[in-house]
């Protein structure tokens, strides 16, 4: 067996040349054409065992001197990654950290929005039921909101309230009770607004960005499943494993839901 590359790479591109040829000119038209390519089958499973041969000790050499040279690199670079990975570690753990504090700081900007937003409701809640108790009658319910709302003082609460009372105020007097219990229905219900405040940002530093993201872990394949099966999560989502598949479909050797199948001859040879 020879070990010079050169030699091997002349001696095998004689021999290969001949039977790729004898390979593409060959037709099978019936059992003599069968039986001569089978002939050839064999003889190409022999010289392909003749290739893994001879280039087997050139392999190991040359496989044993990269391995040398990837055990040096790696032995390098494996602590520099793991100081990498701690430092982004150590980072990602300060971001999440100022991310917790910054989410439970906006929760309380928002409750505390809220809470005063509920005081000044009552407030002019108040004051509507004070105004309304000097009145005799609707229509001087009326005429006693409309001079409120002439008023360039008014917080926007009251203002809402007040035209919220005048909407009912004006019904009552129309004999309306469908338009009252909807002009009431909507003054129950007033809408609170997220003030606009500004967020503190981020902090940014020269070198280094964080993104969040959600890391996920499948403890239900069937919900999971039946989800992506009802449409709620992309199929995209899985992988279908081919090999296993295939493997299947081979051992039960029936119809599978959502699968077709096409039947394909596999042909051997042995090698002489």
């Amino acid at each position: 067996m020879h070990t010079n590359l050169a030699v091997i790479e002349k001696s095998l591109t004689e021999e290969i040349s001949p039977v790729l040829r004898r390979a593409n000119e060959l037709t099978v038209t019936n059992t003599a054409d069968k039986e001569v390519a089978a002939l050839e089958l064999n003889a190409i499973n022999a010289l392909i065992k003749r290739v893994v041969d001879d280039f087997a000790d050139p392999k190991k050499k040359a496989h044993e001197a990269w391995k040398a040279v990837v055990a040096q690199e790696k032995g390098h670079l494996e602590p520099l990654e793991e100081a990498k990975q701690t430092i982004r570690e150590k980072i990602g753990q300060y971001d999440l950290e100022q991310k917790r504090l910054a989410e439970i700081a906006e929760r309380k900007r928002i409750e505390e929005a809220r809470r005063i937003h509920e005081e000044q409701l009552a407030e002019a809640q108040t004051m509507i039921d004070s105004l309304i108790s000097t009145a005799a009658d609707v229509d001087e319910t009326i005429e006693l909101i409309n001079m409120e709302l002439k008023r360039d003082d008014l917080t926007d609460i009251e203002r809402q309230k007040l035209e919220s009372q005048l909407n009912i105020e004006l019904a009552r007097r129309d004999d309306n009770q469908a338009a009252v219990e909807e002009a009431q229905a909507r003054a129950e219900a007033p809408v609170f607004v997220v003030p606009d405040t500004p967020r503190a940002e981020p902090t940014k530093v020269k070198g280094a960005s964080t993104r969040y993201e959600y890391v996920p872990e499948v403890v239900n394949k069937t919900t999971l499943l039946r989800a992506i099966a009802a449409g709620k999560v992309p199929e995209t989502v899985i992988d279908i494993n081919m090999g296993q598949l295939k493997r299947y479909v081979n051992m039960v050797k029936q119809a599978v839901p959502g699968v077709v199948c096409t039947e394909k001859a596999v042909v051997s040879g042995r090698a002489r």
